[in-house]
């Protein structure tokens, strides 16, 4: 997928995030590239960003804050996955709430077919799905800029956690650790 900044607009609509686990000795990292485990670390951000974690991280936040002026203004955030490259969009601010009214056909589209058949997949939500994707990432590459720095350089955010495994030595969950925004 190849989203490239628009220019002269006023506001940053999207950043790149890549998500990192910390590995068994504790001090090299891998990169997380499984759906279900992109999931889980994209969640835990989103939700500390949006508010709607028991326990939300300030730090996170406030850094976050520090980069990104839709987010001061709106502090609000969405994401869109691109599971072909294992990363992830963070949509934030006014644009987050397009990128989710867009998303709402899937959500009909799945209740109509609970209701029918009692499972929610279906032809028409996966038809929403695809349409979702397509517009949303023609709606990154033509009204969103890219999160910038200073320099100009586009900025990408990369998130490392650490696994927590359950007795049984399988995988619980991801436990945030840091973050840091890197010109590329």
């Amino acid at each position: 997928m190849n989203l490239s900044p628009v220019s002269n607009l006023n506001f940053k609509g999207y950043v790149p995030v890549t998500y990192y686990a910390l590995d068994d000795n504790g001090k090299t990292s891998s990169r997380v590239t499984s759906k279900e485990n992109l999931r889980k670390c994209n969640g835990k951000i989103v939700r500390n960003l949006n508010g709607t974690l028991k326990e939300v991280n300030k730090d996170l936040v406030d850094y976050f804050k520090k980069y990104d002026k839709d987010y001061q203004k709106l502090p609000y955030v969405t994401s869109i996955y691109d599971y072909e490259t294992s990363t992830v969009y963070l949509v934030t601010g006014y644009d987050a709430y397009e990128v989710d009214n867009m998303a709402k056909p899937i959500g009909i589209a799945k209740s109509e077919a609970l209701a029918r058949t009692g499972k929610s997949r279906s032809y028409e939500s996966n038809s929403a799905s695809r349409e979702f994707f397509k517009n949303a990432r023609s709606y990154l590459q033509h009204r969103c800029t890219r999160l910038k720095s200073k320099e100009g350089q586009n900025l990408s955010l990369q998130v490392l956690f650490k696994p927590v495994y359950k007795k049984d030595g399988a995988l619980k969950d991801f436990k945030y650790q840091e973050m840091e925004f890197v010109g590329k």
